[in-house]
């Protein structure tokens, strides 16, 4: 039953390695968990130097926004010169961060890198282009006709074209003629035009900007980033707007089929935990046909304990299927539940009164595991011998985080356990067994005996 997410595992990194843009996966506390060789070749550090790499911990402020907000479950898109590793070492890059929750543990996101170092090197071409055209028209021309990227500019006031180059031409399939004059409407039609006016309005007010959308091109519809600038006359008023647009069709395509792979990676997981419950009752269902075959009590409970245990782990993957998150579980959506199901269990339930304080927080997929079980067998425990000669009966559940530690108490008014009896002196396998599965926590148990029992558990989140 752990084959899938192995194979489903293997799917992840077979894309991150062979993806054409950088990738870096990081945690819920921003800490880089994987990173491609493009990455590496971007970032320009080595991979043992990126893995373990806190970003929030990073000198800029921006790019720890966007991480936040990746975080924080939205998506965030961060471009400058950043500083990863030493402060000797800026990078020119752009990043799409999104939220990436189902491949690592508590939470984390996948950004996407693009080194921006080329295109810089052409803004930095067009900013000189721009000095050219305030000296002379005709070495503008020239410049922009060689250019392979389309170029444009347009009267501020009749936002009519003045201008276009010949890569312009070749994008929308239009000799020159019949492309100057025309309104900028015509260019990108009206479901792009309010773009084009917050853009205009911007330029006009002396600054640069950018904004990618999807225009139909001769090739049909593409994604393009536009980039405005104002330009002036030699009185400094500004007259025209010089435009110059990249192809991000490939990009944008490239990040498609990313997410398409992890919605793919999604399903997987979903059919893997929904397959794991379907097993685990089968099991259970199998453990009653065999328990009612047998006359000897102490057979009998032998196995209803195992079904007890494995409807704790059936709970789990009920939970991991229908949640939106596969590397962790609410504490009150896993907990609450957990508790009522393993003591109507039990022919005594009715007179025994519960009460739960639960704190939300997120508890790990690797935890709950053994903590499901773990509770069982304690609340299993109470169940058949704290209200012995007793018509009624109290268990108290809380569990609560703090300071990174997760506690978990669960106490009884009934009789007692005896001084002779604890997690390692044990005459029966439950308690041995919470003791194992306390130590597979790394966390701690005690026994606090006085008008009933209370038992607590703390471990690390």
């Amino acid at each position: 039953m752990e084959d899938m997410p192995s194979e489903s595992e293997r799917m992840f990194h077979l894309i991150l390695e062979n993806s054409p843009l950088g990738l870096v996966s990081f945690d819920g506390k921003g800490v880089i968990t994987a990173c491609n060789n493009r990455c590496v070749e971007v970032v320009g550090a080595q991979r043992k130097e990126l893995l373990g790499l806190c970003l929030l911990d990073l000198p800029d402020e921006k790019l720890v926004l966007e991480v936040k907000a990746a975080l924080n479950g939205s998506h965030g898109l961060y471009e400058g010169d950043s500083h990863w590793v030493s402060s000797e070492k800026a990078t020119p890059v752009r990043i799409l961060f999104a939220p990436m929750a189902h491949i690592e543990g508590n939470g984390g996101g996948l950004g996407i890198v693009e080194d921006i170092t080329t295109r810089r090197r052409l803004e930095a071409d067009l900013a000189r282009a721009h000095e050219i055209i305030d000296q002379t028209s005709a070495s503008f021309s020239v410049l922009a006709e060689n250019l392979p990227i389309p170029i444009s500019y347009f009267d501020v006031d009749s936002l009519r074209l003045q201008y276009v180059n010949k890569a312009f031409q070749d994008a929308v399939g239009l000799s020159k003629e019949k492309i100057i004059g025309t309104h900028l409407r015509d260019q990108g039609g009206e479901e792009n035009f309010h773009f084009v006016l917050t853009s205009v309005e911007k330029a006009r007010a002396g600054n640069s900007v950018s904004y990618e959308n999807y225009f139909n091109t001769a090739t049909g519809k593409r994604w393009v980033q536009v980039t405005y600038i104002p330009v002036r006359d030699r009185q400094g008023k500004i007259v025209s707007v010089l435009v110059f647009n990249i192809d991000m069709n490939e990009h944008k395509q490239a990040e498609e089929r990313i997410k398409a792979l992890l919605e793919e990676k999604e399903l997987i997981l979903k059919e893997v935990h929904h397959r794991i419950k379907n097993n685990m009752n089968t099991i259970n269902s199998i453990l009653a046909l065999q328990a009612g075959t047998l006359c000897d009590p102490a057979a009998i409970a032998a196995l209803e304990d195992a079904q007890s245990r494995i409807q704790s782990m059936v709970l789990l993957y009920d939970k991991l299927y229908r949640s939106t998150s596969f590397t962790d579980i609410s504490s009150i959506d896993y907990i609450y539940p957990l508790v009522d199901d393993i003591v109507a269990n039990f022919p005594n339930s009715p007179s025994v009164h519960i009460e739960k304080t639960i704190e939300e927080f997120a508890l790990s997929v690797t935890k709950i595991q053994p903590l499901g079980i773990l509770m069982n067998e304690l609340l299993t425990n109470i169940m058949k011998y704290a209200f012995v000669g007793r018509t009624t009966g109290l268990i108290r559940v809380s569990a609560s985080l703090k300071s990174g530690i997760v506690s978990i108490s669960i106490q009884d008014n009934g009789i007692g356990m005896p001084e002779s009896i604890d997690f390692e002196n044990s005459p029966g396998f439950g308690l041995l067994l919470v003791d194992t599965l306390t130590k597979q926590l790394n966390g701690t148990i005690r026994i606090e005996r006085g008008n009933g029992t209370r038992i607590t558990l703390e471990f690390g989140e």
